[in-house]
């Protein structure tokens, strides 16, 4: 039986640690345990419903960071309009469309 995988290297992904935070982030590649991404971010909610914040607040925005696999929970592609709303805050692309 062949197992798909939901994921691949470059979408934005969702991350659930083992400590219940959530990052979205853009994978660069998984390979020996270690997921690196860019421009983590997480999930908060306000007033006008789920926004984002940088998940590392004392890193550069452009700097890959190297998460180990036994400290996750979860990972999965990002639902299309949580990802379009990512690309736009973390770019200068212009995603059409509403959430």
């Amino acid at each position: 039986m062949l197992i798909e995988a939901s994921y691949q290297n470059g979408d934005v992904v969702t991350i659930k640690t083992t400590g219940g935070e959530e990052i979205i982030s853009r994978l660069i590649i998984e390979e020996n345990g270690i997921l690196t991404v860019s421009k983590p971010m997480t999930a908060v909610v306000h007033e006008q419903g789920i926004g984002m914040m940088p998940y590392l607040m004392t890193v550069s925005p452009n700097t890959n960071v190297k998460l180990n696999r036994s400290g996750l929970s979860v990972v999965a592609k990002t639902a299309k309009e949580i990802a379009d709303e990512y690309t736009r805050q973390t770019s200068n692309l212009s995603i059409q469309g509403t959430l």
